[in-house]
This record gives C-alpha cells, sequence and structure tokens, in this order.
C-alpha cells in the first residue's frame, strides 16, 4: 500500500540465496486498487507486469523503465527483449512494444468478435499467438446454459497482421 493508500504493484527480486535484492514499485493514482495480472521477464531479466493499473517495467535493479496505459491481463517477451500485452480490450487487441516501451504495432482481429486475450506466447519468429474464450459460444449457445468451453486462437504476424484465427 502507497502513501496515498492505494494498492500498488510491487516487484521484488531475491537472490539465489533467498536474500531480497530489491524491491520496485509502481504507484498509480489513477488506479486505486491496482492489481497486477502478469508478468514477463525478457532475456535482459527486465521485469514487465501489467494489469488493471497499465503495465509497467523495471530494469534489472529494480529502476521503472518505462510506462504504457494498457491494462492487461498477459503479457509475454521475445528474443529481442520487445514486450506483447494482450486482453487490454475486445477482438483480441494486442500491442507490441519495444524495449523502450514504445508502439511497434497494434493488432486487433474483428472476426473474433468481443473476445478478450487471457494468454500470449511468441514464436522465434516475433509472431503473436493470442488464446481466450469464444465470446460467442459463451454467450449464445442455448444447450451450455452459457458454460462453453470454447476457445478461440489467434495469430499476428511479426508486423501485426492478423495471420489466422480459429473459428
Amino acid at each position: 500500500q502507497s502513501l496515498n493508500s492505494n494498492l500498488d504493484y510491487v516487484v521484488l527480486k531475491y537472490a539465489s540465496t533467498s536474500n531480497l535484492t530489491w524491491a520496485a514499485r509502481f504507484d498509480s493514482t489513477n488506479t486505486p486498487l491496482a492489481e497486477p495480472t502478469n508478468f514477463v521477464l525478457d532475456p535482459g531479466n527486465n521485469a514487465t507486469i501489467t494489469g488493471n493499473a497499465g503495465t509497467v517495467s523495471f530494469d534489472s535493479r529494480g529502476n521503472q523503465r518505462w510506462f504504457a496505459p494498457y491494462a492487461g491481463l498477459a503479457t509475454a517477451s521475445d528474443t529481442k527483449s520487445n514486450v506483447y500485452i494482450t486482453g487490454w480490450g475486445t477482438n483480441f487487441n494486442t500491442v507490441k512494444l519495444n524495449p523502450g516501451g514504445t508502439n511497434i504495432w497494434v493488432g486487433t482481429s474483428v472476426d473474433v468478435g468481443p473476445t478478450i486475450g487471457e494468454a500470449i506466447a511468441v514464436d522465434t519468429n516475433g509472431n503473436a499467438y493470442v488464446a481466450g474464450p469464444d465470446a460467442y459460444a459463451y454467450y449464445s449457445d442455448p444447450y451450455t446454459n452459457g458454460f462453453d468451453s470454447g476457445l478461440e486462437i489467434a495469430k499476428f504476424g511479426s508486423s501485426g497482421v492478423l495471420s489466422w484465427h480459429s473459428a
């Protein structure tokens, strides 16, 4: 909890000896109850955290590198330390940020419908795979009373263009 009574994101780094190396905090004055949903370490050991207060990245020493307004559900990193965030809007909204936190591309899939990405993985070629529940099946299947376990998967190419999605 911060001085202004907000709940914050906190990142703790421990040494291999289990001793605390550093603690870093992100205080969002715009989101009183900041709740992280996912984090990723990139190849440089920079930690990026996303949640309802946006996305923040810390370097390997605990210093804040950048903040992005994407309140995501999932993050991933590629071999070049680019960060991918999904789950901040419908239609599988996904963004790729460079190591400095600047947008490289934003991808969406209007064909998928009102589906929110809940998981993301990136392959060695920089293609992003986003997965989430099939919102249309969940809300409209009369035979399962809204409990369809349908899953949608979409692939965004390395330039952010939608390559395909499951149906």
